[in-house]
């Protein structure tokens, strides 16, 4: 209780100070003097006449009896710089003195106060020294030595001294010392318990009004009513009155006078001059209305403070919405005040407080609805996003509610009071020593019915919470995770998709329920409190309380240990799943009894050598499983009893045991990089580890660099289609030119079949050919060509593909006699460049490697025939060879994570001879020819057998798989047709389809037009 009692004296002399041995501390204009034990101070009561002191009455004597701690010193510095804030005062002659005793005193008394007052000479006003000295500025000086306030602080009752809440059942004592030193600074009466005023009336009493209109008079009559229940009294100071919202009450009782306190109070609870404070009330510093109170009694205010409050409410049964946005700019401020009952309160706006011992959103009162959707932030020491005193409260943090506190003592929600909820869907970050939420009960000793008083906490879907979680009553209260509440805060229902992961801990007498969905714990995450689950408790935390599970445990995150220091008890609907792999299992540490039933679930995530594996570890075992889940793949299997297991036995086979011939190297690969695999390389084999025998083996195809196999081939046929496209060129040209200038382009699609190590594929391309030659007339022509290709290639069961360009010049030369039934000899030699992207897709891992994959090549043909002219048909049988060199370089694949490869380079090598025959007969259209022509011509590769491809995976191991067969015979069967406009200009038209082991069709159209000079 804090109580004052006005001291009322004659006037003595004014006498000089005595010497002290006190300790001070000064901070502005204030100075407290620290009485030591046995060590005094006094008050007197002082009349005034003629500028003459007359002391009447009892001094108002104070003796220190305990010694002073830093906590004392600090805190009563914290409240001396508040008070220095909060007023105007100017530079007083002088600073005011005010003297504490610290001493045992009587329980359930915080401490009193009394000070220096001076009486005028008619017995009509009563006015402080501290008055006179801060407010009018006209210092008094010391009165027979006495101060201007005098205070006891009593250490009997329980008292919180640090800058951050009191903790259980404990007092502030920096509110106590701001409170009392406001009595002496102008909050004082002067009446009887009558309601006379014998002795005059102070600047507080003049402001004062009764129910029935009754002002306080100075004379010996009752002119008040001082007992009744609140709102008997009011206090009528316009200031007060407009923040207010009218007449401020004023703290009566209506079983009596109560000395000291009666009327020396302002009625609304929770405000620093309150009559009697709960435990853990700690309103430290003036705020809006009390400052305006002190406005209405004549003094000037600090309005930069005054102004760095926010919206202030005293209101009961409204709907109160803030949609704005408010910052402060000093300390023991806050963003947003309610102080009333049965109000709705919805706050959407942004609200920061930026510095020391402040609240965002202030909330004092009962049976409130407090809807958060906006931001709130508390960014300084001993600050908070949310304080909550009362009873019967609702708080709802909505999904886009944001509250965060920064800095030691902070708290994102500190809720005081008793059967308060918080439902929560949003966000809470607390950093920098601060906390996220702190519940506490200043009612825990009145039981209801042998019920102790509680708070719930219900975490919903979408939240997020960082930073501890503390009941620091003695009182249990709930949490409960997963269930989603209604709006009206009553009905409720489980929420299977609830997730919400924790890593902080939660402190106190905590009961915990876990409805549905899943709590997730982190590494350093402690639960204290008995848990029931119906839901998935998983993660790596620690519960220190009992468990009950009728749903699923699930320790680790990955891999990891959940440990209940407890008893575990599950029902026959539970589920306890084990992971294993990363080099390790999950693990349960009961350090009670586990009692065990329902399933056990053994469930692998990556690599495990095999063996036997402890993965529970309790005190004592009682019970077992009624079902034990093993599992079960193409490379591993587990297996476990059901009686009273502790222990999980492991076999694993080696990929390549279950791989087809051609993926053996890959296989052994994988065996090689899976006990040391990391990062993706391991999930992409844990994944493997999964499969059945078809998947795996289908993965492993997946897996291999097939594609370049093909890519490969489809260079290789192209470079041959090619250099037979010239080659007919130069068999169909005229022996009569000379210089001749010519241009032809070609396009043409081929389909290739699946082989053992190569997907069925199909290319497509198009380019033209531009040469320049010579003719003799000896019948040799010399000549030089140039050709660019657009190439593209596309798997169909993997949808990989390439596309490119290459860049060819050839040399070449013939001798054809222009006679019937001449032989003749060509020849070709020719160099290219291939410019191209690959990319390679993996389905099973739903991923694409892409490459730039470039290439040199040579070819080398050599080849004759006999044409025979009958009439105007044309008979020519022929035959060749033809060399073909192509040196790929190596390609690193980037995009699809382990998947990507190294690709070594490849030298390929085709050696192929060819044998035809082509039929043409030209007809005469007296202003051109016309030569339509047929051919036929058979290819036998005596290379046909492809380079290995050979390629590294990102872990380093290093395989091969076989290289494509490329077609052994060939058959191609083409019709043309050409003609002859002028000497000099010639077209033509060819269509070219092939037969050819592994393809299902090679199709060459071309198309030319020469030119001849």
């Amino acid at each position: 209780m804090r109580k004052t009692k006005l001291y009322l004296a004659l006037a003595s002399l004014m006498l000089a100070t005595p010497a002290h041995s006190y300790e001070t501390i000064t901070v502005g204009n204030f100075e407290a003097q620290l009485l030591a034990p046995g060590e005094s101070a006094y008050a007197i009561g002082a009349q005034t006449s003629e500028g003459a002191y007359t002391e009447v009455g009892d001094r108002r004597i104070i003796t220190g009896t305990e010694a002073w701690t830093e906590g004392h010193r600090d805190a009563i510095s914290r409240s001396l710089q508040a008070l220095e804030q909060s007023f105007a005062m100017g530079s007083p002659k002088r600073k005011m003195q005010i003297a504490f005793a610290l001493k045992k005193g009587k329980e359930a008394n915080l401490g009193d106060s009394l000070g220096t007052l001076i009486y005028d000479q008619y017995l009509t006003k009563i006015i402080s020294t501290g008055e006179l000295l801060l407010r009018d500025n006209s210092p008094t000086d010391k009165i027979l030595g006495s101060v201007d306030d005098t205070i006891n602080i009593y250490t009997s009752t329980p008292l919180h001294y640090g800058p951050d809440a009191p903790g259980h059942d404990q007092y502030d004592f920096q509110s106590t010392v701001t409170h009392e030193i406001l009595h002496a600074m102008g909050i004082m009466n002067g009446n009887d318990t009558d309601g006379s005023y014998p002795n005059g009336i102070t600047r507080w009493d003049s402001l004062l009004e009764d129910g029935k209109g009754g002002h306080p008079t100075p004379e010996n009559s009752p002119s008040m009513t001082t007992t009744g229940k609140l709102g008997t009294v009011f206090w009528t100071g316009a200031a007060a009155k407009a923040t207010y919202g009218g007449p401020v009450p004023i703290q009566t009782f209506a079983d009596g006078y109560k000395e000291g306190s009666s009327l020396g109070h302002p009625g609304p609870a929770g405000e620093l001059m309150t009559y009697q404070s709960d435990y853990l009330e700690f309103p430290r510093a003036p705020n809006k209305l009390l400052l305006d109170m002190f406005r209405d009694m004549g003094w000037k205010i600090n309005e930069a403070y005054y102004n760095s409050f926010g919206p202030t409410y005293y209101s009961n049964n409204s709907r109160i919405s803030n949609t704005n946005n408010f910052e402060t700019s000093h300390s023991y401020t806050y963003g947003m005040y309610v102080n009333g009952n049965y109000n709705l309160i919805e706050q959407s706006g942004n609200l920061k407080t930026t510095k020391e011992y402040s609240n965002t959103l202030h909330i004092y009162g009962d049976k409130n609805i407090i809807r958060v959707s906006g931001k709130q932030s508390a960014e300084a020491n001993y600050s908070h996003a949310l304080y909550a005193f009362g009873r019967y409260n609702q708080i709802f943090i909505e999904r886009e509610g944001a509250l965060a506190a920064r800095g030691d003592g902070s708290v994102g929600i500190l809720l005081f009071g008793a059967d308060n909820t918080i439902f929560h869907s949003g966000t809470i970050k607390a950093r920098d020593g601060a906390t996220a939420i702190r519940i506490d009960n200043p009612f825990a000793h009145q039981a209801q019915g042998g019920h102790v008083l509680n708070a719930s906490l219900h975490i919903q879907t979408g939240s997020e919470i960082v930073g501890n979680i503390i009941n620091s009553a003695s009182g249990m209260a709930d949490m409960t995770f997963g269930s989603n509440y209604a709006s009206d805060g009553i009905s409720s229902s489980p929420d299977p998709d609830f997730n919400f992961s924790y890593n902080d801990e939660i402190r106190g007498n905590w009961h915990h329920t876990i409805t549905a969905g899943k709590l997730n714990l982190g590494a350093s995450a402690i639960i204290e409190g008995n848990m029931v689950n119906y839901g998935t408790l998983a993660g790596n935390g620690t519960i220190i309380g009992d468990v009950d599970s009728a749903g699923i445990i699930a320790p680790g995150n990955s891999i990891g240990k959940l440990t209940i220091n407890g008893n575990l008890s599950q029902t026959s609907s539970s589920d306890l799943q084990i992971e294993f792999g990363d080099g390790g299992y999950d693990q349960l540490v009961v350090s009670g009894t586990a009692h065990l039933d329902g399933a056990l679930s053994l469930i692998p995530i990556g690599y495990l050598a095999p063996g036997t594996h402890q993965f529970i570890n309790a005190g004592a075992l009682a019970g077992n499983f009624a079902t034990v889940n093993n599992f079960s793949s193409s490379i591993l299997q587990t297996s476990a009893a059901s009686l009273n297991p502790s222990n999980f036995t492991l076999t694993r086979r080696s990929y390549a045991s279950v791989s087809e011939s051609q993926q053996q190297s890959l296989a052994s690969a994988f065996d090689r990089a899976r006990p040391t695999a990391s990062g993706d390389m391991a999930d992409t084999l844990n994944l493997m580890d999964l499969m059945d025998l078809t998947d795996i083996r289908q993965a492993a195809d997946d897996f291999s660099p097939y594609f370049y196999n093909s890519v490969t081939t489809a260079i290789l046929e192209n470079i041959r289609t090619r250099s037979t496209f010239l080659q007919n060129k130069i068999r169909g040209d005229e022996a009569d030119r000379q210089s001749p200038l010519w241009f032809s382009g070609y396009g043409g699609t081929t389909q290739y079949d699946k082989t053992i190590t190569s997907n069925d594929f199909k290319t497509k391309y198009a380019g033209f050919m531009l040469g320049f030659d010579r003719q003799f007339a000896s019948g040799f022509q010399l000549g030089a060509a140039g050709a660019f290709t657009d190439f593209s290639l596309k798997e169909k069961a993997t949808t990989s593909k390439a596309r490119g360009s290459v860049y060819d010049g050839y040399l070449y030369g013939s001798w054809s006699p222009q006679a019937n039934d001449a032989f003749y000899l060509q020849s070709t030699l020719g160099i290219g460049l291939t410019d191209s992207k690959t990319n390679r897709n993996i389905p099973f891992l739903d991923r694409t490697a892409t490459s730039d994959h470039d290439a040199i090549h040579y070819s080398a043909f050599l080849g004759g025939g006999y044409k025979q002219q009958i009439g105007n048909w044309s008979l020519e049988p022929r035959a060749g060879f033809e060399y073909i060199n192509l040196d790929e370089d190596g390609c690193t694949e980037y995009g699809a994570g382990a998947a990507s490869l190294a690709v070594n380079s490849k030298d390929s090598d085709a050696l192929v001879s060819s044998l035809g025959v082509e039929i043409s007969h030209t007809f005469d259209l007296n202003n051109g020819l016309l030569v339509p022509s047929f051919r036929a011509d058979w290819f036998h590769n005596f290379s046909a057998e492809g380079e290995d491809t050979i390629a590294t995976l990102q872990s380093g191991e290093t395989f091969s798989v076989d290289g494509r067969t490329a077609s052994e015979n060939a058959l191609e069967l083409a019709l043309g047709l050409r003609v002859l406009v002028s000497d000099k200009l010639h077209a033509y038209l060819e269509y070219q389809y092939t037969f050819a082991d592994h393809q299902n069709g090679a199709h060459l159209l071309s198309t030319g037009l020469s030119y001849y000079f």
